[in-house]
């Protein structure tokens, strides 16, 4: 008779986890991406100027989602949210999900970091407004606009990289 089979697969101990049970990223990496993101979000809200200020007829209607850099922002952080809930309830179809959405996620951070470095941030007429705007009751908005933009592109690189 051949011998019985046991669930655990040959060469694997019974106390080495399984690595169809292990999530995709430990739960402390994606609750520092969040937490990088929910940094960013709130440099948007309490050290930038409000989107009336910078753009008063086109954001009346849609406020501060005219932008990509705060969609983007938005969109980083519920990724990262859902990894940290894959993490914490080991769900197979999320992490599914997260895996078919990484490329995105991964394309928005790097497109948001060197976008605003390559075309925004030395450019003489954002240059000019920041100063003035810094001038006039936002003292803040050169920090805001390194948080807005600089942590998604590292922090994405160390959720990659975890």
């Amino acid at each position: 008779l051949a011998p019985a089979r046991t669930s655990t697969p040959p060469g694997r101990s019974a106390t080495q986890p399984s690595l169809a049970h292990m999530p995709l990223v430990s739960l402390p990496v994606s609750a520092i991406c969040a937490l990088s993101q929910c940094v960013a979000l709130f440099s948007t809200f309490f050290f930038s100027a409000p989107a009336t200020v910078l753009l008063p007829e086109t954001a009346r209607f849609v406020g501060r989602f005219i932008w990509l850099t705060f969609q983007t922002n938005w969109m980083l952080l519920f990724y990262y949210v859902l990894c940290c809930a894959a993490s914490v309830f080991s769900l197979p179809l999320l992490d599914g999900i997260l895996i078919g959405l990484f490329p995105l996620a991964f394309a928005l951070a790097i497109f948001l970091t060197a976008a605003y470095y390559a075309l925004d941030h030395f450019n003489p007429e954002q240059v000019l407004r920041r100063a003035t705007m810094s001038k006039n009751g936002y003292p803040y908005i050169q920090l805001s606009a390194h948080l807005e933009h600089g942590m998604a592109a590292i922090f994405i690189f160390f959720f990659t990289y975890s």
